[in-house]
Parts: structure tokens; C-alpha cells; sequence
């Protein structure tokens, strides 16, 4: 079967994804990285590895107000997950292959079985 996908759609509801984590974490990073952090809106894309650095950032290990930056910034960016996913931006693309290819997304295929532990 051959499908045809609106890649440009989901290129555009990803971009969308990072501006509002970008926007719902920029106190957080600008306090972490400095004001300059970001130069301009095609740098969206590295706001994932600004979100893992500051995880991940040795010298902040252990220093108090480190640890507490870091555990707000994924805070931050988890409710502006949460915001796609409740006003349904998240599910546009399984959305998009239920109306045009008549294919259902089974989201209990997904899901983790309590009672499998992995290997």
C-alpha cells in the first residue's frame, strides 16, 4: 500500500510543539544559558539539546540552585506538551490517517502492559 502523507503539516505541528517550549521554558533557560541562548527562530530545532543540558550539566550537580532549575525546566516544557496533547495538536497526524486513508490508530497498542517486564 502506498500512502501519501502531508509531511509539511507534521513539519509545522513539531515546529509548533518546540515554539511553545521554547516559550513555556525561556525564563527557566535564559536563567541557565543566558539571554543570547537562542539566536532566532530557526535554532527551535536545539531547544531539545538545551533541555537535556541543562539536565545533564556536571556543574550543576549537586549546587542547589542547579537541581531545582533543572527539575522546573522539564516541568515547564511537559505542560507545554500538555497543551498540544489536550487541545488535540498532538494526534493530528493519526487524525489525518483516519480521515483520508480510513486507518485507526489503536492507542492501546501503545500503551505499556502492567503485567510484561522487559528482558
Amino acid at each position: 500500500m502506498h500512502l501519501t502523507f502531508d509531511y509539511l503539516r507534521l513539519h509545522r505541528s513539531c515546529w509548533t510543539l518546540l515554539r511553545s517550549a521554547k516559550d513555556a521554558c525561556a525564563d527557566s533557560l535564559r536563567q541557565t544559558f543566558g539571554s543570547d541562548y537562542l539566536e532566532g527562530e530557526n535554532q527551535l530545532p536545539f531547544i531539545v539539546g538545551y533541555l537535556f543540558m541543562c539536565a545533564f550539566t556536571a556543574d550543576k550537580v549537586g549546587k542547589g540552585d542547579g537541581s531545582t532549575t533543572r527539575g522546573k525546566v522539564f516541568l515547564e516544557a511537559a505542560g507545554a506538551i500538555d497543551v498540544m496533547i489536550e487541545t488535540g495538536e498532538g494526534a493530528v497526524c493519526a487524525k489525518m490517517m483516519e480521515e483520508y486513508y480510513n486507518y485507526a490508530v489503536d492507542w492501546d497498542d501503545f500503551e505499556d502492559d502492567e503485567d510484561s517486564t522487559p528482558v
